[in-house]
């Protein structure tokens, strides 16, 4: 299997080639992704990351994007996408999309399209 190409988002310009054989991924424990995948599960985190993939945020920024109620509801949710490894702080109260969870990120909204 192999994903080759270029993305341009607001977060800049990233090209990518990946290769694994298809007996690798058969023969990996897909539950060690389990916690990964899950921090994907919920609403409000996938619109973080999507306006994350526009660029760097603060977190004043996001709750001002995102009409949230507090700064803590954002910090519950970016908390949960560090520890999964979906963003991290490059500096106090900034958040961002790390290069290379760019094309994770997209490869699994793709596949996640119906029909």
């Amino acid at each position: 299997m192999q994903f080759t190409g270029a993305v341009t988002v607001g977060a800049g310009h990233f090209e990518f080639q990946w290769a694994r054989p298809t007996q690798h991924l058969q023969q990996t424990d897909w539950a060690e992704h389990a916690d990964t995948v899950a921090a994907l599960g919920h609403p409000l985190r996938l619109t973080i990351l999507q306006h994350l993939l526009e660029g760097e945020r603060t977190v004043a920024q996001l709750v001002d994007e995102l009409g949230l109620a507090s700064t803590g509801v954002a910090y519950h949710h970016l908390t949960s996408l560090q520890a999964a490894g979906w963003v991290t702080s490059p500096r106090r109260g900034a958040w961002a999309l790390p290069a290379p969870r760019i094309v994770p990120l997209l490869t699994i909204l793709i596949a996640l399209e119906k029909g």
